[in-house]
């Protein structure tokens, strides 16, 4: 989380980019909409909230959370008026809120393992996840090894977060990738798939849209 050009909290390109940013809300907004009713939702992660925003229409409750309690206080100034709580938590110790969808957007990216294994445990209480992580663009690359020093993801070592592999082994009913957006670090080729998981601690109730 850095600051853009006028002092302000900014989650940075990713969260900003047109082109970036339109392929995930519209994908998401469609997965949202396909279930009965308002779903509740918790965003995991919720950055400077340019994309929660743009979400809120195709939800109920939104609960947004981040890490940051001076970010949090600036969402709660900045978009009062939008009925989201918003609430200073940390993914890897606190308890998650309760809610139907849980959204997490490149957050668990710059985790160890060892924080990503005791979140893990905690995404059974939701009915869905929608998560978006940067992986190599080739598909032969070792999922969830370890970041190198002083790296922030693992795209330099050829890797991503797979959650449903070792060490992981996250159990879903079912599992699809519903974007794919193209982003290179550096000289690091990688695309960003976002996908939502059926998570097996809920009985079916909807499917995925078709593409």
């Amino acid at each position: 989380m850095g600051r853009g050009s006028q002092g302000d909290f900014c989650s940075g390109r990713g969260s900003h980019d047109p082109a970036i940013v339109g392929p995930y809300v519209e994908a998401v907004a469609g997965f949202l909409r396909s279930i009965p009713g308002l779903p509740s939702l918790v965003d995991l992660g919720c950055g400077d909230f340019n994309i929660g925003k743009q979400l809120r229409p195709y939800v109920g409750t939104f609960i947004a959370c981040d890490v940051v309690p001076e970010l949090i206080s600036r969402n709660l100034a900045k978009f009062a008026g939008e009925n989201v709580d918003f609430r200073c938590l940390d993914m890897v110790d606190d308890d998650l809120p309760v809610a139907d969808v849980a959204l997490v957007r490149q957050v668990l990216q710059h985790l160890s393992n060892t924080q990503i294994s005791r979140i893990v445990p905690k995404l059974y209480g939701y009915r869905f996840l929608v998560a978006s992580e940067h992986v190599p663009i080739e598909n032969d690359f070792v999922p969830n090894v370890e970041k190198m020093a002083g790296v922030t993801i693992r795209l330099p070592s050829h890797s991503g977060v797979v959650l449903t592999r070792p060490p992981f082994n996250l159990r879903v009913k079912s599992e699809k990738v519903i974007c794919s957006n193209p982003q290179s670090i550096r000289s690091y080729k990688g695309i960003v798939n976002t996908t939502v998981y059926e998570l097996d601690s809920y009985p079916s109730a909807v499917e995925i849209p078709a593409d």
